[in-house]
């Protein structure tokens, strides 16, 4: 169930609809934790995290690619790349560091 909750969240995230990813990323969270899957807990945390990058709350985005980097490090397990920065690279930045993400311009019919 964790898994179909974060693929869920993973699936609205790149469908661009934040909010519904953000719910189910979280529910995923929520159960992970509860039945201690440190695993899940982090891939959900670096899912979140990747939202916020993309709502443009960079804090937010490192903070939680710092949260899921700190539970792959202590389950010695090595995070997949699931977005544009890598979990290690994301949580390695400060939010000093954190460059706003313009909006890409339109695309001009040709």
């Amino acid at each position: 169930m964790r898994d179909v909750l974060r693929n869920m969240g993973k699936a609205y995230f790149h469908l661009g609809e934040y909010d519904k990813a953000i719910d189910y990323c979280e529910r995923a969270l929520k159960a992970s934790r509860k039945f201690g899957d440190k695993q899940r807990e982090a891939q959900a945390l670096f899912t979140l995290g990747n939202v916020s990058e993309s709502l443009g709350h960079q804090e937010e985005a490192i903070r939680l690619a710092q949260s899921a980097l700190a539970i792959f490090e202590e389950i010695e397990s090595r995070p997949r790349r699931s977005g544009s920065q890598g979990p290690r690279q994301m949580a390695e930045l400060k939010p000093s560091q954190a460059i706003p993400l313009s909006p890409r311009p339109a695309s001009t019919p040709s």
